[in-house]
């Protein structure tokens, strides 16, 4: 059994003993200032993505193209920078749907975001064994998210309330 899927799915069995210390390596952790290419590169040791990074003469430096499984597509940036929601947007587009890429949603308010990528597969076994809500509750695919990093902060608060509020129903 694959360690990232068997250590997911240790979390869902007990995610409140678990929360403090979800440190394995299974998550893929960011900062929000993280380099765009840093975060492709994390991901491609989860999953068979490759990825060249090419400069440009656009204010943002660099154009970063992704392949997989015979697809390519270069990540649509603004152009004056790279981000790392985009980023993130295009990585879950091309590997769908083979894989998933999930947010780690506890990791929702700090500067440091969690993410999880898993093939599809085994996030519909977690789904069936622990229930979509559940699973979704704590690994929310980020095709699902408009912002992650961009989020303002009234926008982060009023998430954590209704998390909270929803927890306790």
């Amino acid at each position: 059994m694959d360690s990232d899927f068997a250590n997911i799915k240790q979390f869902l069995q007990s995610p409140d003993m678990q929360r403090d210390d979800f440190e394995w390596n299974g998550v893929i952790w960011v900062d929000w200032r993280e380099e765009d290419t840093e975060v492709v590169a994390a991901i491609a040791k989860k999953v068979p993505l490759a990825y060249t990074v090419l400069s440009t003469t656009l204010p943002r430096g660099i154009d970063i193209v992704l392949q997989f499984q015979g697809m390519q597509t270069k990540i649509p940036y603004a152009t004056a920078y790279t981000d790392r929601d985009t980023t993130l947007f295009a990585i879950a587009d091309i590997i769908q749907p083979t894989y998933e890429l999930r947010w780690y949603l506890p990791s929702l308010g700090s500067d440091t975001l969690g993410f999880c990528v898993l093939p599809t597969q085994e996030w519909e076994v977690l789904e069936k064994i622990y229930g979509e809500e559940k699973t979704k509750w704590y690994f929310s695919p980020v095709s699902e998210h408009r912002a992650m990093f961009d989020m303002d902060m009234d926008e982060i608060f009023t998430l954590l309330e209704e998390r909270e509020e929803q927890k306790g129903e």
